[in-house]
């Protein structure tokens, strides 16, 4: 019941949004405050920037990681993806489809709750584009390219396997670095799904140890 009572809420404040290319048109036109969630968006695949007050960043609930169910509390969940703090700020986030699940975390003092299917998503972006997942599971069978940008903190982060082709469970912005699509500054890049390969073999680049590994079911590769 609450979770159609905020679908309806958000349709109400849908216009004070205002989509855009990247964040500087909507800074320069004033910023409107962000609706509670993005149900009303769905399907439209557009980007969109806002102002957070800090009562909205601390407060509703969150089913996600990175992917958000379009019902979450937009400015709680930029706070959980560290894009503000409790204090509220400016954010721009991109409407994407529905998935099949959300995970749970705990990031930057909010938890965030699982969830099963759900019929539309949310992610921040930089200049218009999310940034990129932990990994590219989630893009396994997709016969289409998917650009993201990469944060310096998260090319410091997690495991790689494979070189030039890797496996989807591969940090892709480690990877990004070890194939020379990203520096440790970060930066934007374009990763391709592939289907799952026999082997993958490990390399060292560009300050970047990956790893070797056996079959696997899905790999992605930078375009």
């Amino acid at each position: 019941m609450f979770r159609m009572i905020a679908i309806g809420f958000a349709m109400v404040v849908a216009v004070m949004l205002v989509p855009v290319d990247s964040p500087a048109p909507a800074m320069q036109a004033g910023l409107q405050a962000c609706p509670d969630n993005a149900t009303a968006y769905r399907g439209t695949g557009g980007t969109y920037s806002c102002f957070c007050s800090a009562s909205a960043a601390r407060s509703g609930s969150v089913w996600g990681t990175q992917f958000y169910s379009d019902d979450s509390s937009i400015c709680r969940a930029a706070v959980h993806d560290g894009w503000i703090d409790e204090n509220g700020g400016q954010i721009t986030f991109h409407v994407s489809h529905g998935m099949g699940g959300y995970d749970a975390s705990f990031n930057n003092g909010v938890q965030s709750n699982d969830w099963g299917e759900w019929d539309g998503t949310f992610i921040f972006s930089v200049n218009g584009l999310p940034t990129c997942p932990e990994n590219a599971t989630r893009f396994r069978g997709s016969a289409e390219s998917y650009r993201c940008f990469c944060p310096a903190q998260n090319i410091e982060a997690g495991s790689v396997w494979g070189t030039r082709v890797y496996t989807d469970d591969s940090s892709i912005c480690r990877a990004a670095m070890h194939s020379g699509s990203a520096t440790y500054h970060g930066g934007y890049v374009t990763l391709r799904p592939l289907p799952g390969q026999s082997g993958y073999r490990g390399s060292d680049n560009n300050g970047i140890r990956t790893n070797d590994y056996g079959a696997w079911s899905g790999s992605f590769t930078f375009e």
